[in-house]
């Protein structure tokens, strides 16, 4: 099965980019069956890991607010 968890982030960055977009992909295509545009995204999605192994971990917490914010955001 797919493991949603190392995906959470990017999809639901691909979501949120679409709905700020008015329902247009990134070739600004109206989105017309949103359960197929999500399954032709999954393969190219980056899974976005909770360790980050750079020296520097300022992307790390930003993930982690963004995250954080997002689960605010929806509540």
């Amino acid at each position: 099965g797919f493991n949603f968890t190392i995906f959470e982030y990017s999809l639901k960055s691909k979501y949120l980019s679409w709905s700020e977009n008015q329902w247009r992909d990134g070739y600004n295509k109206p989105i017309k069956n949103w359960k197929s545009k999500v399954r032709n995204v999954l393969p190219h999605l980056k899974p976005i890991q909770q360790k980050s192994y750079q020296v520097n971990n300022a992307y790390e917490n930003q993930v982690q607010d963004a995250i954080k914010n997002y689960k605010t955001s929806i509540q």
